[in-house]
């Protein structure tokens, strides 16, 4: 499964579509439903290569199916965005958008930052298309900040070229080439023999825009060497055939000839190339005088984009149509494609108006539900764990949470009821917010997730076991050095207070902490105002080891000592001692003290060794 999905990523990138098709054969075989997920995905690509694009969406369709089994949403994410591509290159704009625009949401979702660039470059090209390109251009400078964050030169390289086709449609030729040079740069640093080929060809483009004919014609030869040496089939039927209506223009009728007999013994499944080149049989044709021979290559033409969905193409078709029936003295033929040619531009250019409302109001639509989105992350990453934030935002339930062996720990302010007193109530918010704000700091350093403040007190907790179920070992030890140096932090100088806050204040800040550890069950309580706490007995004993402790110390439960004690000795024996703690800790006995509810208790103080 392993291996073929690597060559099915190999396949795509050369894009060939045959070698997808086999290995997804292959993949069907194994049985299982994440091949049968993949393997339709491949086909669907297979089939957008070869322009069967309702073939493609049936086999989207499958594997969406497949992945929704699976609960795979980073698959279904992925399927989503290759429809999109499916009903861009068929010319449905609005339902581009809309996918593109829903896997990008989804990519955001996951925190999939590549997808997110991946398909703000793809949302990009349908406004490239559509000719907006004020857009385009916006989508694919923050597509290229993606990729420059994530170090991705394919990725830059990708987007630099299709800003040069951005430019070249503008008519800004010298900022086209300058882009694509830049693409092709980066191409070659990397050793992209794939990348070079294209961009090249791509090169050829511009110069024949510009008029550039024998420029453009080096620079298809050049590129379809390449694709011949990288036996990228695809590309090389579509370079050919840019390089026969060059030679035709240039009127290098022998080697266009030539090219054409080597061409149609090419596989030629994309319709767009199969209609190009029954197009310049027809120039060939109509250059020897045989106008018969050419109108049966148009009228194939116009079949073959008819039948696509390439309304844009049979445009050119019919017109090319009416041109050639002028030539042959076929009135009729001149009227039926002339008014069909007519009828098209008109409603193609209704049709591209209403597109253009739908896109502008979808994308408002969605950047609304985007911004409502944002609002609804910040509130809960600010109001609850990050990694509970996640879970959330995953769609998890996240309630009933149980940990075998969490450390809990209170911290309360020694006399802050006296030291309100004396400040004013400015001052005892400001003072709460700079004590916390540290708290928080060093709660974060060291893995300890902040659960609550209630008035003066402080809440935390160290679970025993990730998120991913990973057993983590040196819980007790992230507790202890927290607490040390939560105390620590407190007793020294608290920044950005005042001098009228400072001179109301005692010398040094005292702490009471406790720390016990036990069984915990944790969830998140509420629907407007949601908060993740911690319910149990571990959480009663350690809130009594906070209250009857002394002012500067933590008092620690017997238990928490124990496991404290077991694994600074386990760290030791592997060697990562050092590593797992900070700073050494130094456990004195108490004695016994009274604990409500649970009787005399053997507690210890935790000290810097």
């Amino acid at each position: 499964m392993e291996e073929i999905s690597v060559e099915i990523g190999q396949a795509y990138s050369r894009g060939d579509a045959a070698a997808l098709r086999a290995l997804a054969h292959e993949l069907q075989t194994l049985g299982t439903t994440e091949a049968a997920a993949v393997a339709w995905n491949a086909l669907g690509t297979a089939d957008t290569l070869t322009g069967s694009y309702e073939s493609a969406l049936m086999h989207y369709g499958h594997a969406l199916e497949q992945y929704k089994i699976l609960g795979d949403r980073a698959g279904t994410t992925t399927v989503v965005g290759n429809m999109g591509t499916v009903y861009l290159d068929t010319g449905d704009y609005p339902a581009a958008l809309e996918y593109y625009s829903r896997a990008r949401v989804d990519h955001e979702e996951m925190g999939d930052l590549a997808g997110v660039g991946r398909v703000t470059g793809n949302l990009g090209n349908v406004f490239y298309i559509t000719g907006d390109y004020p857009l385009a251009l916006e989508h694919y400078h923050r597509a290229l900040a993606i990729h420059e964050q994530l170090g991705d030169r394919t990725g830059i390289a990708i987007v630099t070229s299709n800003m040069s086709g951005v430019f070249l449609s503008m008519g800004d030729y010298p900022m086209a080439l300058e882009y694509h040079q830049k693409g092709l740069m980066l191409f070659e640093q990397m050793g992209s023999s794939v990348g070079v080929a294209s961009i090249t060809g791509n090169l050829g483009n511009v110069y024949r825009d510009l008029g550039d004919l024998p420029s453009a014609l080096e620079h298809y030869r050049r590129a379809l060497v390449a694709h011949e040496e990288l036996k990228d089939l695809a590309s090389i039927v579509l370079v050919t055939g840019n390089m026969i209506t060059v030679l035709l223009d240039l009127g290098e009728v022998d080697e266009a000839r030539s090219l054409l007999d080597a061409q149609a013994g090419m596989p030629m499944e994309n319709p767009a190339v199969l209609a190009e080149h029954e197009a310049n049989q027809a120039r060939l044709a109509d250059h020897q005088g045989d106008l018969t021979q050419a109108h049966v290559h148009l009228q194939r033409a116009l079949e073959i984009t008819n039948r696509a969905g390439l309304r844009e193409r049979s445009i050119v078709h019919h017109k090319q149509l009416r041109d050639l029936a002028q030539k042959r003295n076929d009135f009729a033929g001149y009227i039926e494609h002339n008014t069909e040619y007519l009828r098209m531009i008109d409603e193609i250019r209704g049709k591209e108006t209403t597109q253009r409302i739908a896109m502008m109001d979808a994308e408002r639509r969605m950047e609304a539900e985007r911004r409502e989105r944002d609002k609804e992350r910040a509130l809960l990453y600010g109001t609850l764990p990050e990694s509970v934030a996640t879970r959330m935002l995953r769609g998890e339930t996240v309630s009933g949470d149980h940990y075998e062996c969490a450390s809990v720990l209170f911290l309360d302010i020694v006399d802050f009821t006296s030291i309100s007193d004396r400040i004013a109530p400015g001052h005892v918010v400001l003072l709460l917010d700079r004590i916390f704000s540290v708290l928080d700091a060093v709660a974060e350093q060291h893995g300890v997730t902040k659960i609550k403040t209630i008035g003066d007190s402080y809440m935390a907790v160290v679970f025993d076991v990730e998120d991913s179920g990973v057993q983590e070992s040196n819980s007790q030890l992230r507790a202890a050095n927290a607490a040390l140096e939560m105390r620590r932090s407190i007793s020294g100088t608290l920044p950005d207070l005042p001098e009228s806050l400072r001179e109301h204040l005692p010398d040094r800040i005292q702490v009471r902490i406790g720390i016990h550890c036990g069984p915990v069950t944790a969830g998140v309580i509420g629907t407007k105002r949601m908060q993740y706490d911690v319910w149990g007995d571990t959480v009663n004993v350690a809130s009594r080891m906070e209250s009857t402790g002394e002012p500067g110390r933590i008092q620690v439960s017997a238990a928490f000592a124990e496991q404290l004690l077991l694994q600074r000795s386990v760290d030791e024996k592997e060697g990562t001692a050092n590593s797992n703690s900070e700073q050494q800790q130094k456990l004195t006995e108490r004695g016994e003290v009274s604990v409500k509810g649970k009787g005399l208790m053997t507690t210890y103080w935790l000290e810097e060794a």
